[in-house]
């Protein structure tokens, strides 16, 4: 394993890997324990082997703090290596006992949780009570299981650079004035075609549509011929993934806001920073008949 596996499965910096590797640490006991490595390439690698025999020694001291390397990689895959709770990226994991280790001595997966140090703080300060805790476990779990983020397999990056560019030439801070021509779209049937609720389709008309002259303008501008060219490859990425669920797609509004979720948990910037625009490009794109079944 690399310098950054290690890292992250031992929730360490770059300081503490160095000093594990050249002089150790230090136990409770006083004995110094050190970090074996390969040198490979001028670079240290570290075996799977070695890195849970040097956890094994601290978990003879302070167990509840040193999980085994497979249990410490099935949380973080868990969690899409993002804080099982408030889903943000942080610096070193925790691997929380939500079951409390000195209740019941385990390294059960059912029953714990990677967070950031934070949330680890708002459990153990009794904010984040344990109901709530297997709420966000069983949130994870369900992914994990329908694994919908990895099926969505889209170009974030060609995303976030619409957004990007949409957000810095255009004006989504309040809507405009000018209405969009939906003269050649049957939109009842189309929605009664998508199973899309009358609710959600309303929500969209009434908040959404305002903004779709401006979107619109802004794809067919000559300038944007780039940023143009890479929404018709997420269109066409997102009709795959359309394809690919058939009758299985449910309703309509279910799947965009799917789309919206794992689009956000991408790990790309400005699709988080500009969650607004997101949701007004998905609804052009629905409205536009881009998307969504036609016919």
């Amino acid at each position: 394993m690399n310098i950054k596996e290690v890292m992250s499965l031992m929730g360490w910096s770059r300081i503490d890997f160095e000093q594990a590797l050249a002089v150790g640490v230090t136990l409770r006991s006083g004995t110094t324990v050190q970090l074996k490595a390969e040198q490979i390439a001028g670079n240290p690698d570290i075996a799977e082997t070695d890195l849970d025999e040097f956890i094994g020694r601290f978990a003879q001291e302070d167990p509840e703090r040193n999980p085994p390397i497979a249990v410490r990689r099935h949380l973080l895959v868990e969690a899409r290596h993002r804080c099982g709770i408030c889903r943000e990226l942080p610096a070193r994991f925790q691997f929380h006992h939500i079951l409390l280790f000195s209740k019941l001595k385990h390294h059960d997966t059912h029953h714990m949780i990677a967070i950031c140090g934070s949330c680890h703080d708002a459990v153990h300060t009794g904010h984040i009570d344990q109901a709530s805790q297997y709420s966000y476990k069983r949130k994870l779990e369900v992914v994990t299981q329908d694994d919908d983020d990895d099926a969505m397999n889209i170009g974030w990056d060609d995303l976030q650079s619409i957004i990007s560019a949409l957000c810095l030439t255009t004006n989504l801070s309040n809507p405009g004035e000018s209405r969009f021509d939906f003269s050649d779209i049957d939109l009842d049937r189309k929605n009664e075609l998508n199973n899309m609720s009358d609710h959600y389709f309303a929500l969209m008309k009434t908040d959404h549509e305002p903004y779709f002259s401006r979107i619109d303008a802004f794809l067919r501008d000559p300038m944007n011929e780039k940023v143009t060219a890479q929404y018709h490859q997420i269109v066409d990425d997102i009709r795959t993934q359309v394809a690919l669920r058939g009758d299985n797609l449910g309703a309509f509004q279910v799947f965009l806001q799917s789309l919206h979720k794992a689009a956000i948990q991408s790990g790309e910037p400005a699709l988080r920073q500009n969650r607004k625009a997101l949701h007004l490009l998905l609804s052009y794109m629905y409205f536009n008949c881009d998307i969504g079944r036609k016919a």
